[in-house]
């Protein structure tokens, strides 16, 4: 379940995370195994979209090997 606590800035492991959420979402991934990810890295990812345009995002996280960028985001009601 959201909490409002997840919208908060939290630190862990050292790393200052914009939210709760992706706190909790780096102590998952340790706690799996997934060792190899970095937190927000200092550039932006280039998507094409379906209409044929472009966008530009910081993905949260970034697993190292393979390269995949997981975004989360909170519903609306607690953003």
């Amino acid at each position: 379940m959201w909490t409002r606590n997840d919208t908060r800035p939290t630190r862990y492991r050292g790393i200052l995370f914009r939210s709760g959420l992706e706190a909790k979402v780096a102590a998952e991934l340790d706690d799996l195994g997934v060792s190899e990810w970095e937190y927000e890295l200092p550039w932006s990812k280039t998507v094409k979209l379906p209409h044929g345009g472009t966008l530009e995002y910081l993905p949260d996280f970034t697993f190292l090997a393979p390269h995949q960028y997981p975004e989360l985001a909170l519903p609306r009601g607690l953003r």
